[in-house]
């Protein structure tokens, strides 16, 4: 499928400015003729039974069913085709926010992280609550939205009912921050518990800056027990909700 371009048209958004790519897709700031400014996320996967297609579609599924809630970027509008092309592909539009490292700024204090990653734990926990698991926490995917940090991208979304879309044996996930379990048996796993071992990783990124170990290392390093480190946490913050919530996790 034909990139879009700079000046296209999706649905009523003028597309200005590409914002980032990735596998399957191109996110683009663009605006409306109200005055509106979104990230327009642009699905390049033209059918419509495809796995792209489908993690697509149960990404808008979520948001719609979600609304706009504390500590998730909302979504604005968005676009299913039934049969997809290239003047007609599936879209969906959020806000556009701030990434976190930027939110954060350079060399920021312990308590500074800490209090953003408490409000994307607060924000999973809710989600665990409700049976709902990210599967893709990394700082990549945290933002400053509206004055409060909030979690973005729900690609990889499981959720009750869900149908299985994860091939057994292909990994799920980002990479450096995945949990054991998401590398050994993917298809199997419960998120909800990973997204706790994804924001820990995420917290101890955010705050040291390091260049990303290896996945091996990442599992090795922090398998011993990553929630425990997020419960002493300066301040008594509310990060080990999080770990209460996601404990009762069962596979499914």
């Amino acid at each position: 499928m034909r990139r879009p371009q700079r000046g296209s048209r999706i649905g009523d958004w003028l597309l200005e400015e590409r914002l980032g790519k990735g596998g399957n897709a191109e996110v683009w700031r663009a605006g409306r003729p109200d005055g509106t400014g979104a990230a327009i996320k642009i699905l390049q996967q033209r059918r419509s039974d495809s796995e792209p297609y489908k993690r697509f579609r149960d990404e808008v599924g979520i948001l719609r069913s979600l609304g706009a809630r504390p500590g998730l970027l909302p979504l604005i509008d968005a676009s299913l085709p039934a049969r997809p092309s290239q003047g007609n592909p599936a879209w969906l539009a959020m806000p556009v926010a701030t990434p976190i490292k930027e939110a954060l700024g350079d060399g920021p204090r312990l308590e500074q992280v800490v209090e953003a990653i408490a409000a994307v734990a607060d924000a999973l926990a809710s989600l665990a609550a409700e049976g709902i698991a990210h599967r893709d926490v990394k700082p990549s995917n945290l933002y400053r939205y509206s004055g409060a940090y909030a979690v973005g991208d729900f690609g990889l979304v499981d959720f009750p009912d869900k149908q299985a879309l994860t091939v057994p044996g292909r990994r799920l996930g980002p990479l450096f921050f995945l949990a054991p379990e998401m590398l050994s048996s993917p298809e199997s796993a419960d998120g909800r518990p990973s997204d706790v071992y994804s924001l820990a990783k995420t917290l101890w990124v955010s705050r040291n800056r390091p260049e990303l170990a290896t996945a091996g290392r990442t599992a090795t390093r922090h398998s011993a027990g990553p929630r425990e480190r997020l419960r002493r946490s300066p301040e008594g913050l509310s990060l080990g909700s999080s770990d209460r919530t996601c404990n009762q996790a069962q596979p499914r």
